[in-house]
């Protein structure tokens, strides 16, 4: 779209051996959307009855027996339906066939859109307090979230019996997710060996696996092979977590929805 205005060209040709008007109309659909202006995920699709206005160059074709025509049809995105919410909108073309001055036929042709960045749509929830989590493996709850490494109160994991937890939501698909120990005195990510499925990671739901878990085991590597896996040393870590966004590009920053852990001690 070049300023929410789209132009979409299509053909007709004339098979038969009599002429053939079509007469063209536009119907619009509901639109809908699965989230919120603060990117939080709604229980229920939300819909709105705005829809995607669509002129014709011709609403009436007249075809010769074998002619063909070409014609464009222009969309123009609904403007009042926020970019942010990631609104789709949808409808139909209904091109009706005569043939003698009588209806021969209707053809259907459908047409989806999408209001927005596709790619900018959140996995990990990151401007919802809820989701992401930091959690204890020996309370099976979230952890005070400290985000100074030199605070009173910075969660303390022994590795052995309390490990720490990473609990996210993912609201779509992701074609790959990362987690990262990131050492404060070092300042250098690893990566950080934990269990689960990290690429082609599956949307959750409310209904159905609703959370997804990553334990760290306190071990992290380097090389993606993890032929330098090694049990990181005692210290303050924080936990990264980056899922590639829809046509996403995972060496570019911008095209990861990233989430970041307050700080906890690793003590042995």
């Amino acid at each position: 779209f070049s300023g929410g205005v789209a132009n979409r060209q299509a053909v007709f040709t004339n098979r038969s051996p009599k002429t053939v008007r079509i007469d063209l109309l536009a119907a619009g659909a509901y639109s809908v959307s699965a989230h919120y202006a603060n990117q939080s995920l709604s229980d229920l699709p939300r819909r709105s009855a705005a829809t995607a206005p669509a002129i014709f160059s011709q609403r009436v074709l007249n075809l010769a027996p074998g002619a063909s025509t070409p014609w464009t049809i222009t969309f123009t995105q609904p403007w009042d339906l926020p970019d942010k919410e990631h609104w789709v909108y949808s409808g139909f073309i209904n091109a009706t066939i005569i043939i003698d001055n009588a209806v021969n036929s209707t053809m259907t042709i459908p047409f989806l859109g999408f209001k927005g960045d596709y790619r900018t749509v959140p996995i990990l929830r990151p401007n919802t307090a809820d989701f992401p989590f930091l959690g204890s493996s020996q309370t099976n709850d979230r952890v005070t979230q400290v985000m100074s490494a030199n605070a009173a109160g910075v969660p303390v994991f022994d590795m052995v019996k309390n490990l720490p937890i990473v609990t996210i939501a993912k609201d779509h698909p992701t074609a790959q997710i990362r987690v990262y120990a990131i050492s404060q005195s070092t300042g250098k990510p690893y990566f950080a060996l934990v269990d689960g499925v990290l690429d082609y990671a599956q949307q959750n739901f409310i209904s159905y696996r609703p959370t997804t878990t990553f334990t760290w085991s306190g071990y992290g590597y380097n090389k993606t092979n993890k032929s330098d896996l090694k049990r990181l040393a005692n210290g303050i870590y924080r936990i990264k977590v980056t899922a590639l966004r829809p046509f996403g590009d995972p060496s570019k920053p911008s095209d990861l929805d990233t989430w970041t852990s307050g700080f906890f001690k690793v003590a042995r």
